[in-house]
Parts: structure tokens; sequence; C-alpha cells
């Protein structure tokens, strides 16, 4: 039987014989707009969403089997050992905090069971006009996505390297997996340009700065081949 995160929800909605919405993905979606992942007819994002962690009041996600990114400032107000839980399942994830970085705000913390992984794109950085969907726990509700496409590449904010984005966040998005069209995190959500030196709008951490920041990064994203 062909699984049905491959199908889409919309399909087993239809064998269901449940009314369904448009289905919604990166080039029909409102802007501005979260979307539960039932809403959401992108195989690549349905995947993603098996990666993303649930850390009570902000999110972070699975860069590797065993290794869950998020900021600094989550990573402050959880402590070094607190307990996630996989955002789609509710199993508890025992973590353990074993990198930081003050500056760039990413923390990477490890994980006590095997996890779903997001793939990385650490080679090139999120580029103007590119296509991006943003998966996290806005205001602490269950996990949601929302759409939108990089509008400025490199936007330094507070001395942290940033890219800008049009996709809709909230409180409890720091951390949140930012991901490209083939569903690779490209940067992890960070805040938004509150003083308006560039759009006026959400913000996230590249990918590509994280690692550099954060050599244990760098060294989990080459053995698992990223």
């Amino acid at each position: 039987m062909t699984p049905i995160a491959v199908q889409g929800p919309m399909i087993l909605a239809h064998w269901l014989g449940l009314a369904t919405a448009a289905a919604v993905d990166f080039d029909d979606h409102e802007l501005g707009e979260f979307y539960a992942l039932w809403e959401v007819d992108a195989v690549e994002i349905l995947r993603a969403g098996d990666a993303i962690v649930d850390l009570g009041h902000a999110t972070g996600f699975a860069v590797a089997p065993r290794l869950v990114l998020t900021n600094h400032h989550v990573a402050l107000a959880l402590g070094d050992t607190p307990v996630g839980r996989m955002s789609r399942t509710g199993k508890p994830i025992p973590l353990r905090l074993v990198a930081q970085d003050p500056v760039q705000d990413v923390a990477l913390y490890r994980s006590g069971v095997d996890l779903h992984y997001l793939r990385t794109r650490i080679a090139e950085l999120p580029q103007r006009g590119e296509a991006v969907a943003v998966l996290g726990h806005p205001g602490g509700a269950p996990l949601r996505v929302s759409f939108g496409q990089i509008l400025t590449e490199r936007a330094p904010i507070d001395g942290v390297m940033l890219a800008e984005y049009s996709a809709q966040t909230w409180w409890g998005s720091s951390g949140s997996a930012v991901v490209d069209r083939r569903g690779r995190a490209v940067a992890v959500h960070w805040g938004w340009d509150a003083d308006g030196a560039y759009n006026g709008r959400l913000t996230g951490i590249p990918l590509a700065w994280a690692a550099a920041a954060l050599p244990e990064l760098t060294e989990a994203l080459l053995a698992v081949g990223d």
C-alpha cells in the first residue's frame, strides 16, 4: 500500500468521504495564514513535519538522528535538560544541551532517542524570491505551517546574520524550521525586523550561518551527508 504521507491528506479525506477545502501548497496559499498539516498538499512539508519538536512555548527541529536545533534565547528559557515532544505524535523527547552560540543565537540539543530529521542546506544561502515554508508552534498551537518567500538574503540585526521572509510567525515560533520546496531546512526562525531596517517582516538564521557558529552542527551534518 502506498504510504498516506506520499498520497497527501486531501486524498485520504476523499477516501473517507469528508468535505475538504482546497489544498494549500507553496504556490496556492493565503499570505499571513497558518495552516494545519491536514490542509497542506505538499509531500515535502508533510515529511518535514515529522522532524519538528514542540518545546512548550518555542519550537525546534531535528537536523540529525539525535540532534535538535533551536535558538539560544530558547535554550536560556528551557535550561540544559528539558523534555520536548514530537510535534505530530506527542512522543516525549529527553534533551541535553550540547552546544550554543549567543552571538548567532543558535543552540543544539542531543536527543535521548533517534529522530526523523530534516535534510539541510548549508552550502547555499536562501535566495531572494525563493519560496519557503515555516513549520512550528505559533502561540503554542499544534504544529502549523505558513508559506511565503525570501525578501532579503542578508539582513543583519543586533549582530545576528539573518534572512528575511514574508511567511507568517508568532510568539512560540522561535526555533521553527524554515524549509525550501524540497523540504530542506534553510534557516531557523529567529524573530522579526522590528525597527523596519529592511522590510519589517520575519527573520531566520540561515543554516549556513548556524553551522559556521556551531562546529558540532557542521560535523553532524557532514556525517549524515548534508
